[in-house]
């Protein structure tokens, strides 16, 4: 039976495939069509797994404007996003979920939180591969001055997940950002380890 939503998932799933003609995408307006499409490359593009993406296709989504590259802002109600940024709406799409999931009990916080500090902690020459997670890992937790004094001492812990998200964009179990496998179960919770969109720290879409 014809099914115009069928025919819409098979069109953007072509277009996720053929990553010349994803890169080629040009969002002129904020229309639904064009808002509802973004949302779908997003999602499925960075490999958010089925729990995820069933919580983030209701998620309401609102683009300002389809020039700006800013970030965006969670609210209770819906996620609004200055433009079409991938990085932006990768981050604020984990706080939606995260928010949602009960993922900020204090048990489960606790324990990422532990691994989060390992890795900030593990030594760059011996576990090389995940050298520049480790660097980004101490300089969240930790800070780098007055301005930012880390997560840890803000008791941020919603960001502490977030950030490292959107960090590694679904990559992390390979390329420039992957983490160790002992961070791996944290965020199999949101996401499935098969991204279709090359992020853009390895030269794929901002």
């Amino acid at each position: 039976m014809f099914s115009i939503k069928r025919l819409f998932i098979r069109t953007v799933e072509s277009k996720i495939n053929n990553q010349h003609s994803l890169f080629d995408d040009v969002y002129d307006d904020i229309s639904d069509y064009q808002v509802k499409k973004f949302k779908w490359q997003v999602i499925h593009g960075y490999g958010f797994n089925v729990d995820s993406s069933k919580l983030l296709t209701l998620m309401p989504l609102t683009i300002k404007t389809p020039t700006n590259n800013g970030g965006g802002l969670t609210y209770w109600d819906h996620v609004e996003l200055e433009g079409y940024n991938h990085e932006a709406a990768l981050h604020e799409f984990c706080h939606w979920v995260w928010e949602r999931t009960g993922l900020l009990n204090s048990d489960y916080v606790r324990s990422y939180i532990d691994a989060y500090e390992k890795l900030a902690k593990s030594d760059k020459k011996t576990n090389r591969d995940t050298s520049n997670a480790a660097a980004f890992a101490k300089l969240q937790l930790y800070g780098d001055n007055a301005e930012f004094p880390g997560i840890l001492q803000l008791s941020d812990y919603d960001h502490a997940f977030v950030s490292l998200a959107s960090y590694h964009m679904g990559q992390y179990t390979k390329g420039t950002r992957r983490l160790p496998s002992y961070m791996w179960p944290y965020f199999d919770k949101v996401f499935s380890r098969t991204t279709l969109i090359t992020p853009y720290y390895e030269g794929g879409h901002v």
